[in-house]
């Protein structure tokens, strides 16, 4: 997402260095002759000697990380720098949810930890306005420090990426109906309701299940799908560098988490007009679909209702440019543009 949002705010004519361990990287392709990309060195000391080096020859305006190590690296390096900087950290996650997870004997630590670098930092932008909300309640900190900006999740290039053939025999099978899901094969997806929906689903309608994602779980929930009896209508696709062909040819979108920061894939079948079905989870799709208006909501580990829904769904799609429009909203444009206000950055 930096990547997208590094390459916006280089289009309204923001000077942007980019700064990563290797810039030969694939997302990063679109940057280069754009953006300044400079390669890091990888030993703890000897990168934070280079980023210190660059912070005090370049002097720039504001510094955006979004990894929690990457923020308190700047956090530490800040006082050292010979001229002051806007660092304005980056938040996409829910962190109550997410510190609700973890082991009771590490929680407490990692509380205090996250709200120690967030509160270190200069400004803090939000992806949502719940992963605001939360926040405020975490950290005591008021609107000027915690500010609202939309992911940069649309752009031009996965239009032109969605106009390849995705070579599937599922696709354009006009009489069994073509669902999809994409994200990483781990627990938090719940990718267990959504195969248990599948199954529910299939005593009525002949549908297909196409996943896109790797993850640690792949076994067990190919294990699960056999079992229920579907094994023959779910397709694990693994990594594939170019999902949009399947978003703009998929008959439903379906998200299944159990927590989120802000799923981006919902945004994204919603630009290619495809409808949504998703778990009304902490936190995002109740905001993206505005509450229920534009795509059903459902509760979590709840197949039944899951199944219904994707039912009701295929029988009375939303209108694909209602989707379209609401999508739009999460432009890298419109992304940028806030973001530059919020730093302060002059656009030309």
């Amino acid at each position: 997402m930096l990547a997208h949002l590094a390459g916006a705010l280089v289009d309204l004519g923001v000077d942007v260095d980019f700064l990563v361990p290797d810039t030969n990287h694939l997302y990063l392709r679109p940057l280069q002759g754009r953006a300044r990309l400079i390669s890091l060195a990888m030993p703890e000391r000897a990168l934070e000697d280079q980023i210190l080096d660059y912070l005090s020859a370049v002097r720039p305006h504001a510094v955006l990380t979004a990894k929690s190590e990457d923020m308190r690296r700047i956090n530490r390096l800040r006082h050292q720098a010979s001229a002051p900087f806007i660092h304005a950290v980056c938040q996409g996650t829910n962190l109550s949810q997410y510190l609700a997870e973890k082991p009771w004997f590490r929680r407490t630590f990692k509380r205090r930890q996250e709200i120690r670098t967030i509160r270190a930092a200069d400004v803090v932008i939000g992806n949502s306005s719940e992963v605001c909300s939360d926040l405020h309640k975490l950290t005591g900190l008021d609107d000027t420090r915690i500010r609202f900006a939309r992911s940069p999740v649309i752009h031009e290039g996965i239009f032109e990426q969605a106009e390849a053939d995705p070579g599937h025999p599922w696709v354009g099978d006009q009489k069994r109906p073509l669902l999809l899901a994409a994200g990483r094969l781990v627990a938090v997806k719940d990718y267990p309701t959504l195969l248990r929906a599948l199954a529910l689903l299939r005593n009525d309608v002949p549908a297909r299940l196409v996943i896109l994602g790797k993850g640690s779980r792949l076994k067990r929930l190919k294990a699960l799908a056999k079992h229920l009896g579907i094994l023959g209508s779910v397709d694990f696709l693994g990594y594939t560098p170019n999902p949009y062909a399947f978003f703009q040819r998929s008959d439903c979108f379906v998200h299944s988490s159990v927590r989120e920061g802000f799923p981006s894939v919902l945004v994204e079948a919603m630009a290619f007009g495809t409808p949504v079905v998703s778990t009304d989870c902490h936190s995002g799709p109740r905001e993206i679909l505005k509450n229920g208006q534009l795509g059903r909501l459902v509760p979590p580990r709840s197949p039944k209702q899951f199944a219904e829904a994707i039912r009701c769904t295929l029988e009375q799609p939303i209108a694909p440019e209602l989707l379209r429009a609401r999508a739009l909203e999460y432009s890298d444009r419109v992304s940028a543009q806030a973001y530059a206000e919020i730093l302060g950055i002059p656009v030309p």
